[in-house]
């Protein structure tokens, strides 16, 4: 995270893991998913000052973390990876695992974003991210 928009104030938050369990043999009537589409696992861990684990314990933690490092998790179905990329998956992760946390938020146009931003810096005399 780059707090006001400065690289240089670069703050790490957390960390998480997006797993591959596998795919489906078959269509699945119970869950509704298509054959041969993959399985994921989304585990999200709680930030430091939470709790959860340090940047410098990462490498260790985010493979195998305790159940108290975790901050939220999620599965997702239905990929397929000739039609689609891993960030579509995360993106499903992240809805799965967030869910009504986002209903106040919506995607942006350029123009919005921008009028925003220069709203923003005319105001508080500096860019904020």
């Amino acid at each position: 995270m780059w707090p006001g928009g400065d690289p240089s104030q670069e703050r790490f938050l957390s960390a998480a893991t997006l797993t591959c369990l596998g795919r489906t043999f078959e269509d699945d009537e119970f869950t509704g998913l298509p054959e041969n589409t993959r399985l994921y696992r989304l585990v999200m861990l709680k930030a430091a000052k939470f709790g959860g684990p340090g940047e410098a314990d990462l490498p260790a933690t985010a493979r195998a973390p305790k159940a108290s490092d975790v901050w939220r998790k999620s599965h997702v179905g239905g990929h397929r990876p000739e039609r689609r990329g891993l960030w579509d998956v995360l993106a499903g992760g992240l809805l799965g695992a967030l869910g009504r946390r986002l209903d106040g938020y919506r995607k942006l146009s350029q123009v919005e974003a921008d009028r925003l931003a220069s709203t923003q810096v005319s105001l508080l005399g500096g860019r904020r991210g």
